[in-house]
């Protein structure tokens, strides 16, 4: 989960759900972090331009509002699937997974809605900051293990 600036603000850590290479990211460097928001932003400025339902098309790489356009849900290769979404807010969601792994953009709607009850209503929560509140990851990683 990463805001709006693209910091990373929580991670689900081995859990059934996501392929078994967690390097992902343990092992990438702030480059490659960089590098994969960077595809994330492409992939939605790309598929707001092709959107044949919107007259007025924007330039390519011109930043989107949350929800704004056209966007898309997944991509895959032969070794994972990365699923994404983005609030209105600007929290984007991003689970990598098991190329047979299913549509997810429920289960993302699911996690985001865990994320605005458990950290957005915790008055101890200061946006921006790494989460660490019990009550979020338990409920994720609880309704991540039905998802197995």
């Amino acid at each position: 989960m990463v805001d709006r600036k693209n910091a990373i603000l929580w991670r689900i850590r081995d859990q059934p759900i996501t392929i078994s290479t967690d390097w992902i990211w343990e092992q990438w460097s702030y480059d490659d972090h960089k590098l994969m928001f960077g595809l994330l932003f492409s992939l939605k400025s790309f598929t707001a331009k092709m959107d044949p339902t919107n007259v007025e098309k924007g330039n390519l790489g011109v930043p989107q509002l949350p929800g704004q356009g056209c966007s898309f849900h997944s991509f895959q290769t032969n070794t994972y699937k990365l699923s994404f979404m983005e609030s209105p807010s600007g929290i984007k969601i991003i689970l990598v997974t098991h190329p047979k792994t299913g549509d997810l953009r429920e289960s993302l709607k699911h996690i985001y809605n865990l994320y605005v009850e458990y950290v957005t209503k915790n008055p101890l929560y200061t946006p921006g900051t790494p989460i660490r509140c019990e009550l979020f990851n338990t409920s994720v990683d609880q309704y991540v293990r039905t998802l197995a």
